[in-house]
């Protein structure tokens, strides 16, 4: 069995303009809630598109919970947060001829003569390197990739004698003390090595320059004993920033605590702690009532309840089996019934209509469906076109515009094909279209 990636764009809930952000509340604590092998998280802003955040996770074959798991609690999240998530690498910029830069102690020398060196943590100026690019109108990126590290106390035991030193040392090796602590305390735990770095696609000593500068400031402001000339900028292509966890130099290098993933993701993307979140890996724990036969879940806008209601009389004409969230109110937490329904369900009916490509409930019923493998029929009032988000992922699915007695005919001969079990036994549907043009 090889590992599982989850591949995942987030975009902002009104769509990549200038200036928007996508509200990440959530994922991070989901991240280290599933705790997965490897984590890759990167955020980029420009211009004319405003942020766009990419999250690569890798779950080991037997991680509980898994891969499947960690989908789902991410469309659960979806309904309730700030963000699109598209899934898959389709929608992303190709940063292949980007650089980044990272910041790192470098080449000290203790009074024994012996070198010390560590990346240092920038997840926590993150934001405000963003709020300045976007003043400087400049196209930028903060990278973090973790991997998962189990307790080796032993490996840094050789750093003991360091600290030591730096003790004894003057002010500016005193500067040093705390990350060499922080170092020797992560060690003994279950935690993330981390490679962590700024990109741009700007190649002009401008950028770079004040990259630099807004890096050196932002550390010195965070640990004032720490001198300038100690900290080295490297700057890197982007196939060069992996760091071999293997190594013992590099191990030291790089610790972060469980929570630095949540760190990382929320340091840069919109959050807001008003949202109420539904839990991330819940169970079911009362099932739905069970129905009579096989069924079509119908997926609707509630502000299009006329079309759908339109569409259901059709079914009922048909002798087609449905349930549709009757009584369920929009905006409310996702229900674990609802969930269960559409588990269960042959096929899913999506109304569609610009409401339901707007609405975030819609959407996150439509990406559970397809997540589970779903057959989804989308249908509209008149001819409509996938929303930029949904047209990555749907965009081959054809769109029924029931608009004539024609389409109604081939709305169920689909449903015939794609799940005859759905329709009642003993079903007369030779009337179903003037039934449904009578209403």
């Amino acid at each position: 069995m090889t590992p599982q990636t989850v591949e995942i764009s987030f975009w902002p809930n009104e769509g990549r303009i200038a200036g928007s952000q996508p509200n990440l509340t959530g994922v991070g604590e989901l991240v280290s809630q599933a705790y997965p092998s490897k984590v890759i998280f990167e955020a980029c802003t420009s211009p004319d598109a405003g942020m766009a955040c990419d999250l690569d996770v890798t779950f080991a074959p037997d991680a509980v919970p898994g891969a499947g798991a960690f989908r789902k609690a991410i469309i659960r999240l979806e309904g309730e947060t700030g963000f699109q998530a598209l899934w898959g690498t389709a929608t992303r910029e190709d940063r292949s001829s980007w650089f980044y830069v990272t910041a790192r102690i470098h080449d000290v020398r203790l009074p024994s003569g012996k070198p010390l060196a560590f990346n240092l943590p920038m997840a926590s100026f993150a934001r405000r390197l963003f709020d300045q690019a976007r003043v400087r109108d400049a196209t930028f990126s903060y990278r973090v990739e973790l991997v998962h590290t189990a307790p080796h106390p032993d490996r840094v035991r050789p750093l003991i004698p360091a600290l030591a030193e730096v003790l004894q040392g003057g002010t500016s090796m005193r500067g040093l003390a705390a990350g060499l602590r922080d170092v020797l305390e992560l060690a003994r735990r279950e935690g993330w090595h981390a490679t962590e770095s700024f990109g741009t696609p700007q190649t002009n000593g401008v950028i770079r320059a004040w990259l630099d500068e807004a890096i050196l400031q932002n550390v010195t402001d965070a640990i004032p004993l720490l001198r300038r000339d100690i900290i080295s900028m490297r700057w890197l292509p982007r196939n060069g920033l992996s760091i071999d966890a293997d190594d013992l130099d590099s191990f030291a290098l790089g610790l972060r605590p469980r929570d630095y993933a949540q760190t990382a993701i929320e340091s840069s993307s919109g959050q807001s702690q008003a949202v109420r979140r539904p839990p991330a890996f819940p169970v079911v724990r009362t099932p739905a009532p069970a129905l009579a036969q096989p069924y079509v879940f119908v997926s609707y806008a509630h502000k299009n309840l006329d079309f759908a209601t339109v569409v259901m009389q059709f079914l009922t004409s048909a002798g087609v089996s449905f349930w549709w969230d009757d009584g369920i109110q929009p905006g409310s937490v996702w229900d674990e019934a609802l969930e269960e329904r559409i588990s269960n369900c042959s096929l899913l009916i999506a109304c569609l209509s610009t409401d339901y490509q707007s609405s975030k409930y819609c959407r996150r019923e439509l990406k559970f469906a397809d997540l589970l493998g779903k057959q989804i029929l989308p249908v509209a009032r008149d001819q409509v076109i996938w929303s930029d988000g949904l047209r990555l992922m749907f965009q081959d699915l054809q769109v029924t515009a029931l608009n004539s007695d024609q389409s109604w005919a081939r709305l169920r001969d689909s449903l015939a094909n794609m799940a005859v079990n759905v329709f009642r036994s003993g079903a007369k549907p030779a009337s179903v279209i003037q039934d449904v043009k009578a209403t």
